[in-house]
């Protein structure tokens, strides 16, 4: 699945050490982790389909636990 995120935002805040690059979803919210922390995904567009929000957008999804960032 290609994403093509919209809006962001950085969040200073993460759970212990992480990832780079990893895909978290939590509290109807997307994150992926950085060397600085977390960027907050506010909104993003699946290919051929219309812009929105990151919470109408996990409200439909199925995570199969398989995110990364390329």
């Amino acid at each position: 699945m290609v994403l093509k995120v919209f809006q962001t935002e950085k969040c200073i805040f993460g759970n212990g050490p992480s990832v780079q690059g990893h895909v978290c979803c939590e509290h109807h919210a997307m994150y992926v982790e950085t060397c600085d922390g977390r960027l907050k995904i506010n909104s993003l567009q699946i290919a051929g389909k219309k812009r929105m929000d990151v919470k109408d957008f996990l409200n439909g999804f199925h995570d199969d636990g398989m995110w990364s960032v390329m």
